[in-house]
């Protein structure tokens, strides 16, 4: 055994005294020391949160040299379609990506806000914006205007002027021949989406200790969740809890416009005949689109989605044939809205009524003491209204705004214009029945 080792020892040192055996152990060398050094440098360790700078400016550009999370690199795809709030990107519109939306042009949000005012007084004094849901109402002015159906909205459930981000899932449609495809990714990236966010704002609020995060934009999801009003962990889990996906609706919203020429003249004529005011005459918009051919999943028809229960009541008892036409539907609910206003403290509770019924609203009202819809939406009640409910009015007002201010906020040229009349499917039937009764 001994000879051996000095056998062993003799021919390592000759080989060692070769240069290209010493040339070979250096670089062997090296290639460890750099292996190393990289390998440490993969690994990201957070910064202590004490002292932890606060940034003012944007994260850098994907080719900057700052080390980001591993994690983050391994985002999942829907994320690549998904623009959050607290980052601006130049390549994206409320309306869609420059680079696949034609339909990119939309007024701003100032231009919204100045909306609100109503400055050309379009709508009546029962009908005016208050303060406390105007944001609510901006919120449906914007789906209603800037986001097509193609986009989702991601925003708080109990509070809409609270939203997280953009998805824009345009290219999806640009890129695909079948629908069909293309909506069942688009269904499955938003859940993508949602999860994803939901343990973004989980590390930042300190529920759980994942790394998801770069330091820059912890910091701009603690200081959005801090603005929501989430102060503390419970509060910042309930928020997160409560995060909602919103469909755009503008392109939805031009094509009601179009259906509607034809409609509101003697939806008009009849709410005047029953003394109503007219701006009742918009909740078509939130119900139907101002589709007379629309059905519901849960079995409400034609264009002011009239349930058949009711339909039995206000329209006929042995015809359903005629519950979806929208002459007799329009003299129902203009008798309908007329008993609710007797039953009710103002035109906010009352078109509320329309969607969520009039005991429940009438209960709500004298509980609470309200004379309008916007102490009810305060109400934390496990029986008074959901979304729905607590947003029908907001989405009327903004359908009235939207519709009063059409030139302003959808100006078409005459390219776009042509395109949008041949994609409009007007109710023809209808039509000429109108035509023949008016």
């Amino acid at each position: 055994m001994k000879k051996a080792l000095k056998i062993g020892k003799r021919r390592l040192a000759s080989w060692a005294r070769k240069p290209k055996a010493t040339l070979v152990f250096v670089v062997i060398c090296l290639f460890f020391v750099v292996l190393n050094g990289a390998v440490q440098q993969s690994v990201w360790v957070p910064e202590n949160e004490a002292t932890e700078p606060l940034h003012e400016t944007p994260p850098p550009a994907k080719h900057s040299e700052e080390p980001l999370p591993a994690s983050t690199k391994q985002a999942s795809k829907g994320w690549d379609f998904f623009h959050p709030s607290w980052q601006v990107n130049p390549e994206i519109t409320p309306a869609g990506s420059l680079k696949f939306h034609p339909d990119s042009w939309t007024v701003s949000e100032t231009s919204l806000r100045k909306y609100l005012l109503d400055p050309r007084g379009e709508l009546s004094a029962d009908f005016q914006v208050t303060d406390d849901i105007r944001e609510r109402v901006l919120f449906w002015m914007k789906i209603h205007t800037q986001y097509n159906s193609y986009m989702r909205v991601l925003h708080d459930r109990n509070d809409p002027s609270i939203v997280y981000g953009v998805a824009d899932f345009t290219p999806l449609f640009r890129a695909s021949k079948a629908d069909a495809g293309a909506m069942n990714r688009l269904y499955r990236f938003e859940r993508e989406i949602q999860k994803e966010l939901k343990a973004k704002l989980s590390e930042a609020a300190g529920i759980t200790q994942t790394r998801l995060l770069s330091p820059w934009e912890r910091n701009q999801l603690r200081s959005l969740l801090s603005r929501a009003g989430a102060l503390s962990v419970p509060e910042a889990a309930s928020k997160i809890g409560s995060i909602r996906s919103q469909s755009g609706q503008r392109d939805e919203f031009v094509m009601a416009l179009k259906r509607s020429e034809e409609l509101l003249p003697y939806i008009e004529a009849t709410l005047r005949s029953f003394d109503l005011p007219v701006e009742l005459g918009r909740i078509p918009f939130v119900e139907s689109s101002f589709n007379p051919r629309a059905y519901s999943k849960v079995g409400a028809t034609g264009m002011w989605q009239f349930m058949p229960l009711t339909a039995k009541q206000f329209i006929s008892h042995n015809h359903p044939e005629l519950w979806s036409d929208p002459l007799l539907q329009t003299r129902a609910a203009a008798r309908m809205l007329l008993i609710f206003r007797t039953m009710l403290p103002d035109w906010s509770t009352t078109v509320t009524a329309y969607n969520s019924g009039a005991g429940r609203l009438q209960r709500l009202s004298r509980k609470y003491r309200s004379k309008s819809i916007g102490r009810l939406l305060e109400a934390q009640d496990p029986t008074g209204l959901g979304f729905a409910g607590k947003n029908f009015y907001a989405q009327f007002l903004s359908a009235n705004l939207s519709e009063a201010y059409r030139d302003q906020i959808f100006p078409l040229h005459k390219k776009d214009d042509e395109e949008l009349l041949l994609a409009f499917e007007k109710p023809i039937r209808f039509g000429r029945r109108f035509r023949n009764q008016r």
